[in-house]
């Protein structure tokens, strides 16, 4: 039996498929449960010692690079890595070891549309910056120009700091994300069309988004009819605010949450067909209300 139990798990472990680094994983439990209140100590086993658990979340760096790629997603990502990540504030490392990169690097967060945000890279043999991620995001990774893709360095992902589990919004997935001045916009369907200065509403429906507040000043959204009477519904934790615009008229919604990110969903009442009001466009979309951030 002693025999049985040496050669047994030897022999298997030859076959067996190598199971990822903590780093390589698109989540790990210990980062997306962490909350400081419920459990205010760790433990490190190498060498065994007892930590504050504001210890904890920079030992969980994620990793990629060439030899650590994570699976295909179907987007054009660094390495094909992809992340789920709880809010908090993360610091991205770039390391050529040994190589000089330089280029442009842009943090995606959901699966469609453009980078959240894009960094310019000068060459330089490493490269590091914060990322602050104000809400829970299932689909995260980063964009790399071709040169530096080429250059192919490590892409380390380090949380600094991690939100409470017991504080953080569970919201649907995002779908997609802009950044409109210095407020971050999470889409959680497709009934938006999002622009570089603002986004669109479909007529006759109601659309999901989270919106990142300004700790020191109030956030709005301003609404502005198209060509058509239009009426709007906001709700944001319980707040009801319903507004009518009568044609290319505007209004200032302030968003009032006790949370950092508003959920925030808008219905709207009435649209537009763009062709039908300008024979030059061939846009055949019902809009509705179009929407700006401003603080």
């Amino acid at each position: 039996m002693l025999l049985v139990s040496i050669l047994v798990p030897a022999v298997l472990d030859r076959w067996r498929a190598p199971a990822p680094g903590p780093g390589v994983r698109a989540q790990m439990a210990l980062l997306s449960d962490f909350d400081a209140q419920r459990r205010p100590l760790g433990v490190v086993y190498d060498p065994l010692r007892r930590v504050p658990s504001s210890a904890i979340p920079p030992l969980l760096a994620f990793v990629a690079s060439p030899r650590a790629r994570g699976e295909r997603t179907g987007v054009d990502l660094l390495y094909d890595a992809r992340w789920s990540l709880p809010a908090g504030r993360y610091e991205l490392c770039l390391d050529g070891h040994g190589r000089t990169i330089h280029g442009e690097i842009g943090l995606q967060v959901g699966r469609v549309g453009p980078p959240l945000r894009t960094w310019t890279i000068a060459p330089a043999g490493r490269w590091t910056t914060t990322v602050d991620l104000p809400a829970n995001a299932r689909f995260v990774g980063f964009r790399a120009s071709p040169e530096l893709t080429d250059a192919a360095p490590e892409l380390r992902l380090i949380p600094r700091t991690v939100a409470d589990l017991r504080t953080r919004k569970t919201d649907a997935e995002v779908l997609q994300s802009r950044q409109y001045g210095d407020a971050a916009v999470f889409f959680f369907d497709e009934r938006v069309a999002p622009e570089p200065t603002g986004f669109w509403t479909r007529g006759d429906s109601s659309s999901r988004l989270a919106v990142a507040l300004a700790p020191d000043r109030p956030t709005a959204l301003r609404l502005r009819a198209g060509p058509t009477p239009v009426t709007v519904q906001t709700t944001v934790d319980g707040d009801v605010q319903r507004v009518t615009l009568a044609a290319r008229a505007t209004r200032d919604v302030t968003l009032r949450s006790r949370h950092t990110v508003a959920s925030v969903e808008i219905v709207t009442e009435g649209g537009f067909v763009p062709a039908e009001f300008d024979p030059a466009t061939r846009d055949r979309r019902r809009l509705g209300v179009w929407v700006e951030v401003i603080r």
